[in-house]
């Protein structure tokens, strides 16, 4: 080759890759811009904004020396309407490949396997393995909420939730000898799986014991709460929750082999893709309520950083 042809090959070149660079610089800081798109961006070319880039088996690394701001920010500024509207769009998503991170990935690794749940890369002394992250999908939370009758026999608005009772309560409102009957805790948690509570006897004219279990599944053969005559006792219980394909979300059976008043407590439950009604959490009581509550945690979580106990 001629050294005046190799001059303009050379000159082409260059004008090609400053071509493709002043496009990648103007897709990123000019709004409508319309970036270059390469059929792939060779190692050491520029990441073109809105264009697949195929690094091949090299990796891309983002640095920043900054002691305050985060290394990469990644937004995508869609947002959810009043009425709909746009849906919120993910600012990265992590392809499934495979069904776990391999385990000799570098600690603090991310990966999402084959049901796209995320899997992370941790460090553990001498070696590096990886396990999946708890999410809702693969690990339950106990949610308290603020202590809640859900029922008290002994009056009619504390029977509201009772669904059966017509036939199983007597005209006191105890449950009779041998009955069953079903209360609803729709309104206060969304498929929950499991409900705290405590159970209280009172009024019952023989000894017996009550039971408590899952709505909609068959009675177990054991008791929460064995009582004598006349006797006003409280047992703590921590059952399933159960559910059916109409209008109950949550829910609890509840058994006495003595006619007796009964009363349930619940205290907390447990969710992973259920949820519970914010209104009776304790976050979700009044505004200088939750402002007195975020505070202490805010305090507490100061504490947890800067703090050791004594036993590490």
């Amino acid at each position: 080759m001629a050294e005046s042809e190799k001059s303009t090959v050379d000159r082409r070149r260059l004008l090609r890759r400053a071509g493709t660079v002043a496009a990648g610089v103007a897709g990123a800081g000019v709004a409508g811009a319309v970036a270059a798109t390469p059929a792939q961006a060779a190692p050491g070319d520029p990441v073109v904004q809105g264009a697949t880039n195929n690094a091949g088996t090299a990796s891309t690394t983002v640095t920043s020396n900054s002691p305050t701001a985060p290394t990469l920010i990644l937004s995508n500024p869609n947002e959810t309407g009043p009425e709909g509207g746009v849906a919120v769009g993910p600012a990265v998503q992590l392809v499934p490949h495979g069904n776990w991170l391999n385990d000799e990935a570098p600690a603090g690794s991310i990966a999402a396997d084959e049901l796209g749940l995320p899997w992370v890369s941790v460090q553990y002394p001498t070696f590096t393995f990886s396990h999946a992250v708890h999410t809702t999908f693969n690990s339950n939370t106990i949610v308290p909420i603020n202590p809640t009758r859900v029922v008290d026999t002994r009056n009619l608005a504390g029977r509201a939730r009772i669904l059966n009772a017509a036939g199983n309560l007597d005209s006191a409102g105890r449950l009779i000898a041998g009955r069953s009957v079903s209360v609803d805790l729709s309104d206060i948690a969304f498929f929950p799986t499991a409900v705290l509570l405590t159970a209280t006897v009172t009024g019952q004219g023989a000894a017996g014991f009550l039971t408590v279990w899952p709505y909609n599944t068959a009675r177990p053969t054991v008791s929460n709460v064995n009582y004598s005559p006349g006797q006003n006792l409280s047992n703590f219980v921590f059952s399933g929750s159960g559910w059916d394909d109409t209008a109950v979300a949550s829910g609890l059976s509840v058994f006495s082999s003595q006619t007796t008043h009964f009363l349930l407590d619940v205290v907390a439950f447990v969710v992973g893709d259920g949820s519970v009604n914010p209104e009776f959490t304790v976050t979700g009581a009044t505004a200088s309520s939750q402002s007195a509550v975020s505070s202490a945690a805010a305090a507490r979580a100061q504490l947890v950083k800067k703090t050791k106990p004594s036993w590490r």
